[in-house]
């Protein structure tokens, strides 16, 4: 009998825990859209399990310019979860020291190579967007392609690819840019879309 109740405070505990980690993952993506003139936003999640790697944020900078992350790390679960909170904690002191693309997925990539399990990895796409121009710089490590839509209704993939940030002793992420004109709309997704589907 002691052996069945022992085993059901087990149970609760874990339950109790896997939903304080499923709230603290929540908290690290936006609760809203970000207002930039000129500009709209619309996001959506939903995990899988009760944790997941899936990952997106908006960081308007000081100097006027928006950061777009859209990350996935690896596998499921409280793993996931776990690396997925690194990787918030070492973005956000990355857009401090430095936010262009190469440079915060440089810095990211340190992190995560340092936690030293190579099952570990984070897939990113980093965009930062001079909404005065529409010109956006990017890195692509990894991650799904962004598709794309021109006003003209013409779909384009505008990145290049190359090895998720973690899985290498050293990373090369893929960057280049692009231009958002008027009535351009830019998607940006995780893998997520294709398991989901």
């Amino acid at each position: 009998m002691r052996l069945v109740a022992f085993e059901m405070v087990d149970r609760v505990l874990v339950r109790d825990e896997i939903q304080i980690a499923r709230q603290l993952q929540r908290d690290l993506l936006p609760k809203a859209s970000p207002d930039l003139p000129g500009y709209a936003f619309a996001h959506s999640s939903r995990t899988a399990n009760d944790i997941g790697g899936d990952y997106y944020q908006f960081h308007r900078l000081a100097d006027g310019r928006m950061a777009i992350v859209v990350a996935d790390a690896s596998g499921h679960g409280m793993a996931a979860g776990l690396l997925m909170a690194i990787a918030n904690a070492t973005l956000h002191i990355a857009l401090e020291i430095d936010p262009s693309p190469v440079a915060v997925a440089t810095l990211l990539h340190r992190a995560i190579w340092r936690i030293g399990d190579r099952r570990s990895f984070l897939t990113l796409y980093y965009a930062l967007l001079d909404p005065a121009t529409g010109e956006v710089e990017y890195v692509c490590a990894g991650h799904p392609f962004p598709l794309l839509r021109r006003a003209s209704g013409e779909i384009e993939e505008p990145a290049l690819g190359s090895f998720p940030l973690g899985m290498r002793e050293t990373a090369k992420p893929a960057s280049g840019r692009l231009h958002l004109a008027p009535g351009d709309l830019l998607l940006l997704f995780s893998d997520g879309l294709f398991e989901g589907v």
